[in-house]
């Protein structure tokens, strides 16, 4: 139940002994226990009730590690599912927009990818401005 402890290993797991089924096997444990927490307190439909402004930290970090483990992992269904969480939960920040646009290119969704790229841009993310610059202005995307 403490998720911090749940973050630690998997991230002992994932950088130090390099066992990255391990390390999501403790980032679902840790989502599991998310939902739990949510659906005890907000019920079932938790997400259009909970106020996400007063969540904690650790609830999108969670989500920030799985897309970008499960990103690694090429497993980019579950990676954008991660980032969509990760952006509902905190939609100022910039990372869940950055991680899904590449996301998005490795699916070869390159519409998709600049919008988000663009939307990170938006938020002060450098490296998203560079992705776009160099991947959808050319094509036509910007709409700047």
């Amino acid at each position: 139940e403490n998720l911090q402890l749940i973050l630690e290993v998997a991230s002992i797991y994932d950088h130090d002994l390099d066992d990255k089924e391990a390390a999501l096997g403790y980032l679902d444990q840790a989502k599991r226990v998310f939902k739990r927490f949510q659906t005890s307190s907000y019920g079932a439909a938790f997400e259009l009730v909970m106020p996400v402004e007063e969540t904690p930290d650790i609830y999108f970090e969670i989500f920030v590690k799985r897309a970008d483990l499960n990103g690694r992992l090429q497993r980019y269904e579950e990676a954008v599912t991660d980032c969509n969480w990760a952006a509902f939960l905190r939609p100022e920040m910039a990372q869940p927009y950055l991680m899904r646009g590449k996301i998005y290119w490795n699916m070869q969704q390159g519409r998709n990818a600049c919008k988000d790229w663009q939307k990170s841009a938006s938020l002060g993310n450098n490296e998203a401005a560079v992705l776009f610059d160099a991947n959808c202005t050319a094509t036509g995307f910007d709409s700047r």
